[in-house]
């Protein structure tokens, strides 16, 4: 997994004020690499100098692990670009379509599932015939769980998840020097 930022030259701010509660992350003494992690009303709103971002849930960091990027895409209801706008990310959808017919055995896929396949891969240079072709012209037989389908994270929330990581990896040491 690639690493964007060097965590280990940050610190953690920690404010506490009832209902409303505020981690932030940064390197001491400047506002630089700053991110902060607003919790409010079932919200959480990310600010600072990776972009602005609001999702549908506190954060609450954990001792016991960190981030589920996935988990937090679902979640996310607003950032600096529109959802829409991020590209497919074409090499994680390459694969998912070569390790489908894993699923079935090479010599039991259906035929349609085969040819469903093919046009996927000739429509992935084009985001919108490729959706269209994923969802609009899948067979019966695939759940709509097992279309291959990414978009790429921005760079921008790749580094928010890498902070949110490194505050519950802090609360981890600290939890265990106490």
């Amino acid at each position: 997994m690639t690493k964007y930022l060097d965590w280990s030259k940050h610190e953690v701010i920690i404010e506490d004020h009832g209902k409303l509660k505020i981690w932030r992350i940064k390197i001491p003494g400047t506002i630089l690499h700053q991110v902060n992690f607003i919790n409010t009303e079932d919200r959480l709103i990310v600010t600072g100098d990776y972009g602005d971002w609001m999702f549908s849930r506190e954060f609450w960091p954990s001792a016991e692990n960190g981030v589920s990027q996935g988990y937090w895409l679902e979640k996310l209801r607003a950032s600096m670009g529109r959802r829409e706008d991020w590209e497919l990310d074409k090499e994680y959808i390459r694969d998912r379509i070569k390790e489908f017919p894993e699923r079935y055995g090479d010599d039991l896929i259906p035929e349609e599932v085969l040819s469903w396949l093919e046009d996927l891969e000739s429509n992935l240079d084009d985001d919108l015939c490729y959706q269209y072709v994923a969802y609009r012209q899948k067979p019966d037989t695939v759940e709509y769980e097992d279309v291959p389908y990414s978009k790429k994270i921005p760079i921008q929330l790749l580094i928010v998840f890498e902070a949110f990581d490194e505050i519950c990896r802090r609360l981890s040491e600290n939890e265990k020097t106490t």
